[in-house]
């Protein structure tokens, strides 16, 4: 029998192709001239205006990676726990981000190259996720121009 974690992650890649099926892929041509100061607003400026459903509550973009903090609230019979939860995205092991349409709405699927940590990032204008998508780009890059 497969492990719930293989089972987990199968689920997530299913899950994914179908809402990439059912979206645009957009084209993107990056913007080189961004800098590194300028990225980390733009990334940090994505992450505050989620939806407060998938807005984290801790974030940290650094020279070396993407560091979210998530609180989950969990009841069970015993009561309500809030358990804190940490993403982190190192840019050197990044997929390649894609910008996806839906509807009125535009989605960056943020990956590492596992599938093991994921978060998609919403936006409701075009240029915001063409910034988004600048940023990472530009953090990915190893220069401190």
């Amino acid at each position: 029998m497969a492990s719930p974690r293989y089972i987990a992650k199968g689920v997530a890649l299913f899950i994914a192709g179908t809402l990439a099926a059912c979206a645009t892929v957009i084209p993107y041509e990056p913007n080189v001239a961004l800098s590194r100061e300028d990225a980390r607003a733009a990334l940090k400026q994505a992450f505050e205006e989620q939806p407060p459903k998938f807005r984290p509550i801790a974030i940290e973009i650094g020279d070396d990676a993407i560091r979210l903090g998530f609180s989950k609230v969990v009841g069970s019979q015993w009561g309500i726990a809030s358990i804190a939860t940490r993403e982190t995205y190192y840019y050197s092991n990044l997929e390649q981000p894609q910008l996806f349409q839906k509807g009125g709405r535009y989605q960056i699927e943020l990956s590492n190259r596992e599938h093991s940590v994921r978060r998609w990032v919403l936006f409701y204008s075009q240029d915001k996720a063409f910034s988004f998508l600048d940023a990472v780009q530009r953090m990915r890059r190893a220069e401190k121009l």
